[in-house]
Formats: C-alpha cells, sequence, structure tokens
C-alpha cells in the first residue's frame, strides 16, 4: 500500500489522508477513516474519495478566485477581434465585390447577431445592437445568431482553459467576464469592418491590419463623425499630412520606460536567472533566484512588465517583513487556488515570532537588485525612457548586527541530548516501516539515512544537504585515513547538467571519518548500498525530485526529534525555536573550540572561510605535509574534542529495508 499516495494505514484500518494549505501557510491534514481493512477495498475506496475531494478543491478554487483584472479582459478582448476580423475581412482581396453601404448593413446584422448572445451575460438590462436593425435585418440576424453565432456559445466550456492560462482562477464571474469580453471583441470587429470599403482602408493596402490599428480606427470614427474623410488627400497623394490629428493619451509622457512590454512578470524569470548565469555573476542556480522573483511576482499581483513601478519594490520589502519567518512561500505560489497576497496575510497571526535575519533580507533583495538590472538594460522592457538611471531599483541593505553571545539565534545540542538521541529505539531496536521508533516483539536496528546521518552530523559538524548528498565514490574508505570528500556532485545538480552543492570553494574538503561510525559498521553499510548497484549513498533520499536533506527532514529528523524533546527539553533560543538539525553543527564548532585547537583546522573541518590573509592565501597545510599526516591532525582533533555518545552501542550486521521503506521512521 505504500505505493498508494492516499491511502495511509493506522493499526489494521484504512484511512484516507489528503492534506490542505491554511491561509497562514500551515498544513492541515484531513484523514477520513475508510473503515476496511481489506487493501484492495480500500484502493477502490480512496479513488472515490479522491476524485470527490478534486471536485470541491475545484469549488474553492471557483470561490477564492481573484477577479479578472482589466488588462486581462482586454487580452481576451483583443484576441476574440483579431480572430473576428480576420474572418470578416477574408474577402477584402477582391475588392470587385466592395459595396460600401452593404459592408455596412452586414456589419451591423453580424454585430447584432453577436450582441445577442452577448447579453445573456450582462448583468442587469442594456440597450442591444437588435434595436437599430429595421424588420427585415432583424429576421436575418436572428437566423444568423441560429446558425452561425450560436457555435461559439462552446466558449462557455472552452474559455476556463483559457483563463488559467492568464494564471487567474475559474470563478463564475470571471467567467462571464472572460465570455462577456470575448463577445464584445467579435462585436467590435464586425463594426470595424463596416470601414472595408473606406478609401482611406483600401489606401493602406492591407485591410486586415488597417482595422486592427486602434489609433487608425479612432481616427476613421472621429472623421466620420464630423463627416469627413481623414485620409481624403492621402489616398491620392501619400505626402499630404491629415487634417485630424489623434489625440495621445494625457499621462503618456509620464510613462517612464522605453517601450511596453505586455508580459507578466512571471513570464522573465527564466529569462533573468539565464541572463545572470549566462554572464557569470550568479554562480549557479541555486533555486533561491527562482523563488524570490516568484515571490516578487505574487505579491505585486504579477502585472504587465509596463505596469511596474518604484512602488512595487516597496510592496515586496513589506511582504517581508509582514510574514513569519518560517513562511512557506512557494507552497502558496503553487497552490490551486492561487490566494492573492492580500488575502494569505489577512491570516497572519498578530504575533510575527521570529523576524527574517538582515543577512536574509540583503540576499533576497540582492536578487531583486539583479533582476532590475536585467530588465533596466539597454532594449530591455524596463530601459528607462530618459537618462540612465533604473526606474526600478532595490531598497538599501540592511546592517548586519553583531550577534549576541547571551542570546544566541542558534542553540547548540548538548551530549545529554545525543545521548537521548542515541538511545532512540531506531538505534537500540525497534519496528520496521513507520515503527521505528516504536518498541517491537522483534527489535531490530535497520541501517539507512535515519540512522547515519545524525550520527554522522554529530561527529563531523557536516551540514544536513552535504550529508544527505554524498555520493559513494564521496566516500573513501581504502585509505591510511577513511574520510568524507564533500564536493560538487550530480546528485547535488541543480539542472542534471553540471555538478553542484558546495555553498562556497571553502565547503570543499576533506572530513575524517570518526571512529565511533565504522565500530558500527559504516563501511559494511557503504559496500552493502554499492552491491545493490546505487551511486548515492543514501539512495532512498532521492526517490522524488525534491529529495535530499528537505525529504530526510520530513521522514525522519522530525521525528526523531520530537521523541528527544518528549524525553528531555531540547534547549531553546528567547524565541522559542529549539535546536535543530543545524544546532548540531553549533555544538561541533563549540566542541571544537578548545584552547589548544587551531583555528584553522577547525575551519578545515566544518568548511569555514578562515580570516586574514595567511589563512586565506598562504596556508596550504595539506599540499606541504601530505594527505595522510594532514586528516591523521584532523582526527585526532575531532576524536580528541567529540563526546563519545554511541559507546552504549553495538554493531549489529547491516540490515537493509525495501528502499521505499527506508528513513521512514514513523511518530514515536
Amino acid at each position: 500500500m505504500g505505493l498508494d499516495t492516499y491511502i495511509w494505514r493506522r493499526g489494521k484500518t484504512f484511512h484516507f489522508r489528503r492534506r490542505i494549505t491554511r491561509q497562514n501557510g500551515d498544513y492541515r491534514p484531513i484523514s477520513i477513516s475508510m473503515k476496511t481493512r481489506d487493501p484492495d477495498r480500500a484502493r477502490v475506496l480512496a479513488r472515490r474519495l479522491a476524485s470527490r475531494w478534486d471536485m470541491e478543491m475545484t469549488m474553492l478554487e471557483h470561490s477564492f478566485a481573484a477577479p479578472m483584472t482589466a488588462a486581462q479582459r482586454s487580452q481576451i478582448f483583443k484576441m476574440a477581434m483579431a480572430e473576428e476580423l480576420t474572418l470578416a475581412t477574408a474577402h477584402s482581396l477582391d475588392r470587385s465585390t466592395f459595396n460600401d453601404a452593404e459592408e455596412k448593413r452586414r456589419a451591423r446584422i453580424y454585430a447584432a447577431a453577436y450582441d445577442e448572445e452577448r447579453q445573456r451575460y450582462v448583468r442587469g438590462a442594456q440597450p442591444t445592437l437588435w434595436d437599430n436593425l429595421d424588420e427585415e435585418d432583424q429576421k436575418i440576424a436572428e437566423k444568423l445568431h441560429g446558425v452561425y453565432v450560436s457555435r461559439h456559445s462552446t466558449e462557455r466550456r472552452i474559455m476556463p482553459d483559457y483563463i488559467e492560462k492568464l494564471g487567474i482562477g475559474v470563478s463564475e464571474g470571471n467567467l462571464f467576464d472572460a465570455i462577456k469580453a470575448h463577445y464584445s471583441g467579435r462585436i467590435e470587429a464586425q463594426q470595424r469592418s463596416a470601414f472595408l470599403a473606406n478609401p482611406a482602408v483600401l489606401a493602406r493596402g492591407d485591410a486586415t491590419a488597417a482595422l486592427l490599428d486602434d489609433d487608425f480606427i479612432a481616427l476613421l470614427r472621429l472623421a466620420n463623425s464630423q463627416g469627413a474623410n481623414p485620409h481624403a488627400n492621402e489616398a491620392t497623394n501619400p505626402n499630404a499630412s491629415a487634417t485630424i490629428q489623434i489625440p495621445q493619451p494625457a499621462n503618456d509622457t509620464e510613462f517612464p520606460f522605453a517601450r511596453r512590454d505586455e508580459r507578466r512578470f512571471s513570464e522573465v524569470i527564466r529569462h533573468i536567472i539565464d541572463k545572470k548565469l549566462a554572464d557569470k555573476d550568479w554562480k549557479a542556480e541555486t533555486g533561491d533566484q527562482n523563488r524570490i522573483l516568484h515571490i516578487f511576482a505574487w505579491v505585486t499581483g504579477d502585472k504587465q512588465l509596463c505596469e511596474y513601478r518604484q512602488s512595487d519594490i516597496s510592496t515586496f520589502v513589506a511582504a517581508y517583513e509582514e510574514a513569519p519567518a518560517g513562511f512557506r512561500w512557494m507552497d502558496h505560489i503553487k497552490a490551486k487556488p492561487q490566494l492573492p497576497w492580500t488575502t494569505v496575510k489577512a491570516g497572519f497571526p498578530e504575533k510575527r515570532g521570529e523576524t527574517r535575519s538582515a543577512a536574509t533580507f540583503n540576499r533576497d533583495v540582492g536578487v531583486l537588485q539583479a533582476a532590475c538590472q536585467v530588465l533596466g538594460a539597454e532594449d530591455g522592457p524596463w530601459e528607462p525612457r530618459s537618462g540612465d538611471r533604473l526606474v526600478l531599483a532595490a531598497v538599501k541593505r540592511k546592517t548586519i548586527d553583531q550577534p549576541d553571545p547571551l542570546d544566541p539565534k542558534r542553540m547548540p545540542w548538548t551530549p545529554s541530548h545525543l545521548e537521548a538521541l542515541f538511545n532512540l529505539n531506531l538505534y537500540t531496536g525497534g519496528g520496521g516501516h513507520l515503527r521505528r521508533l516504536e518498541e517491537s516483539h522483534l527489535p531490530t536496528v535497520w541501517h539507512d539515512a535515519a540512522y547515519w546521518v545524525p550520527m554522522a552530523g554529530s561527529y563531523s559538524g557536516g551540514v544536513l544537504n552535504e550529508l544527505c548528498g554524498l555520493e559513494l565514490r564521496d566516500v573513501n574508505l581504502d585509505c591510511a585515513i577513511p574520510h568524507f570528500l564533500i564536493r560538487d556532485n550530480m546528485t547535488r545538480s541543480k539542472d542534471g547538467v553540471e555538478r553542484a552543492g558546495a555553498k562556497t570553494r571553502y565547503r570543499i574538503r576533506h572530513v575524517p571519518i570518526h571512529r565511533e561510525l565504522l565500530r558500527l559498521g559504516f563501511a559494511d553499510y557503504v559496500r552493502a548500498v554499492a552491491k545493490n548497484g546505487n551511486t548515492k549513498l543514501f539512495p532512498e533520499l532521492y526517490t522524488i525530485k525534491s529529495g535530499g536533506g528537505t525529504m530526510f527532514y520530513a521522514r525522519a529528523w522530525v521525528n526523531l526529534v520530537d521523541a528527544v524533546d518528549a524525553q528531555i527539553r531540547l534547549p531553546r533560543t528567547s524565541d522559542g525555536k529549539r535546536a535543530d538539525f543545524h544546532s548540531l553543527r553549533t555544538y561541533s564548532e563549540s566542541i571544537l573550540a578548545s584552547i589548544d585547537a587551531s583555528q584553522a583546522h577547525i575551519d578545515r573541518i566544518l568548511g569555514h572561510a578562515s580570516d586574514g590573509t595567511g589563512a586565506k592565501h598562504y596556508n596550504r597545510r595539506m599540499h606541504v605535509i601530505g594527505i595522510d599526516k594532514y586528516l591523521e591532525e584532523l582526527r585526532t582533533l575531532m576524536e580528541d574534542s567529540f563526546v563519545v555518545v554511541t559507546g552504549h552501542l553495538q554493531p549489529t550486521g547491516i540490515k537493509l529495508l525495501p528502499l521505499e521503506h527506508r528513513s521512514r521512521t514513523g511518530a514515536a
């Protein structure tokens, strides 16, 4: 049953489980007992419940969809108008059939037929184009509506797909607005086609292009209302200027950009990232760039590029200040339905809790500033209309406060808490899949990331993603000093093409493997994984795209921490944040920092940048004394410093669960 996503077995009974996202960003699981122990019956019921769930979520999407903007309605209008004009002017190449009176009459009849259909989606009584027809033309329009226009009634079925392409929800109101805009566009096309026999249109050559020109149509209508032909001279004298000019929008002089780009911000995110990578301004795509730019698009309404102003930068900054530090932005951005930012923030608690650090703020604003530079470059959508100063620029960075040693932002683990961790049933013997932390009548110790990663972190200070992303070729056992080679690899690649993973060049390092891991059978585990044909040290963490440390944290680490916290309260900061996996790194730095320890050696173990010109540019000790002696020095420091918190454990022989069951501990 492990492959059935929505089926969960509690005890002997199967449950249907899904989850919804609250407005404050939290997940709320929904569990429904299917009251059956038969797995086949459970699968049938789960399929029915999943179908019902999707239907209910669709209804919610319709209820909470953001209203369609004027720009989006205009986009639908223009699409329908262009399509209808192409049909209405299909005969324009045969000018011998042109008759001005007949063209105008045909346009009136078609427009009235479309208007009859549009009235079904107009709220309240409004005058119709039908009233402008005589009795004979009304009969023709009635037949036309039934035979020709009615085929467009299928727009109610296909319009939802088009609305979704605009990036908005398909609510009943949006559907009505979209269909109304669609028929309005067709009516406008027919009304413009009344000018098809006009000499000014004929002088243009391409009738369809001429009738799609909004400025030209405005000029024609203005001249028609005054009883004049705006291009009477133009037909005979192309160099003559028209006597009637089209007024420009009053605010056109205030438009800050060199051109109008109607693409939405989300449509150019990929271009921004690719440009910065191509220019070598960004070393690699970390995922942060994509996330931050999508956050900016979401909180600003993902407008057309020509609609953005400096105030949108302020909106982004304000959103960062308003959101809690643990707010899961991408969950809301990817949610179906996607709620507007204003709706989501209304559900935030009054007490914000921990705020984002100045360093995090500066990093994120730096990404946004890079986007402003790309879009504001020459020929870019935000190129200034005049001058060379960017129209949009990110705000000033924050000053990073020095940490308070009496009020740290992260509390370390302590040896007593680590002893409690390694006394859990997962290490001493528990159940199997999803019961690793429970007592069992047949206690068994299983080996996987849930077993080894916390231990490796406690004896090396390694970062979660570094340890979870190790490949077998990064584990060197057949040498004088067994060690990890932490470096870029394909397991942690962002694009599947180039190796990645190291946050900085200092993170690339050799780290000796502590004797306790080797005593408990780590080398045998590596050989067992290699025997199964795997290249990753912990292959179970990469069965889905968003795996690695993220999967380990969700499937195993949270359960381990909860179990320890229930026995002995974990250290907490003044904000109430308890020790987490990265706190093992704080613990390691603290415990290595003895009076006799070299800071350079500590930095090499943890992958930190050393201070000073000598440490950065001249200290090449590994190359001078040789890697074996260098690793021996590091191992001596580690084994002299780290408290042995696993001495009570005994080797049990390597036992591997099926791949899909590994590192899934279950709650205590």
